[in-house]
């Protein structure tokens, strides 16, 4: 895999590949927030969690157990550290 160039991939989305199998926590454009299992990446940064849990901007939680988003509804993406 290349890290730079016209057809490679850059570190963000090398990082978001290194985060597979971890559990993440993504906000939205539209103020929603997602935490679960990050199970599978794209090259164009979308994205499949599992087991998530969504929250929307009135703090309402719902289950959700399958999601894909893609990279225009992303708007940051972090990884919880287990330490």
């Amino acid at each position: 895999m290349a890290v730079t160039g016209k057809r490679g991939v850059g570190i963000p989305t090398i990082l978001l590949h290194d985060g597979e199998g971890t559990i993440v926590s993504i906000e939205m454009k539209t103020g929603e927030t997602y935490r679960g299992l990050l199970d599978e990446t794209e090259d164009n940064m979308n994205c499949v969690m599992k087991d998530a849990v969504r929250t929307d901007i009135n703090g309402n939680t719902t289950h959700v157990e399958q999601l894909k988003n893609g990279e225009t509804t992303l708007k940051s993406l972090g990884t919880l550290d287990e330490s």
